[in-house]
């Protein structure tokens, strides 16, 4: 069993107001930590997050980008400028260089994943499972940073899930820990199909199963969810025929729309809603329900 399939097992894990799950006629919703943010504010990539998240049992994620020595970090563009209290390319700095950074609106370092994946190995397990979203391309990924990946993840497989919008990128470097689950984020091939009608939509769905015919989860972008459905297509219930998990980005209860957007997301059968503010979702959601129920 996967370490995404661990961590949505029915009556696992703390009630709703941790933040972890929302409750569905019986049925419970996974909430995804972005960047490890619990609450709206809190800085990314937060080590103090990452430590009540595994408690928790919570589905976290955090993204990578590869150093110029190999080590991978916690950021997710290909600059330092706006996640960072530098400057210039992520790739052009080394592990020495990042520990001197912090991040923006934070007082840490961005956090090296080598001390995350110790993070997670010294935690009780509680179901926790740490997606890795993979930000490089294939080109980028260096033997050593293949290697360094390697013996980070090693040991931390079954609480691990690797993945990214480039499957090439995320095969290569998950055969480097081959009982690694992985994930497909098909973003960037919706972007290049015309989704104009309900046979095309089907096509670009099929489409997606056969590139990344081996994941064990599939990101979709809420708009473009909602965008499929539209068109008389429910892209969850059939990526879900080949027993993957769906996770739908991003989610948060400050968005104007959440009222109608939530319900329509969570009626797909979604396994699992990625946003900023798990635990204000998982108030918002109760609140939502018990108006339906009341009207």
């Amino acid at each position: 069993m996967t370490a995404q399939h661990r961590s949505q097992r029915a009556g696992d894990g703390p009630d709703e107001s941790h933040g972890v799950f929302i409750g569905l006629e019986g049925q419970r919703v996974r909430l995804k930590w972005h960047k490890l943010r619990r609450h709206r504010t809190d800085p990314p990539f937060s080590i103090a997050n990452l430590r009540v998240g595994l408690a928790a049992g919570a589905s976290l994620e955090i993204d990578i980008r590869a150093l110029a020595d190999g080590a991978w970090v916690s950021l997710h563009d290909d600059v330092l400028d706006k996640e960072t209290n530098g400057h210039g390319r992520v790739d052009g700095v080394d592990t020495a260089a990042i520990g001197r950074l912090r991040i923006s609106g934070a007082e840490y370092a961005p956090p090296l994943l080598a001390d995350i994946a110790r993070e997670v190995a010294a935690a009780v397990d509680m179901g926790a499972c740490l997606q890795l979203d993979l930000k490089e391309p294939r080109e980028g990924l260096s033997s050593a940073a293949v290697d360094a990946f390697a013996a980070a993840i090693g040991p931390i497989t079954e609480s691990c899930l690797l993945s990214g919008t480039q499957w090439d990128a995320v095969q290569h470097l998950g055969t480097a820990v081959p009982s690694l689950p992985l994930g497909f984020d098909p973003l960037d091939l919706a972007r290049e199909r015309d989704l104009a009608d309900r046979a095309r939509v089907a096509a670009f769905v099929d489409e997606v199963m056969a590139t990344a015919p081996t994941a064990a989860s599939f990101y979709l972008n809420y708009r473009l969810v909602l965008r499929v459905l539209a068109n008389g297509v429910d892209p969850v219930a059939r990526l879900k025929e080949s027993g993957s998990t769906v996770d739908i980005w991003t989610l948060d209860p400050a968005m104007p729309e959440i009222g109608d957007v939530l319900p329509a997301i969570l009626a797909t059968g979604v396994d699992q809603i990625t946003t900023n503010d798990p635990v204000a979702m998982a108030r918002l959601w109760d609140r939502i329900a018990s108006d339906r129920k009341e009207g």
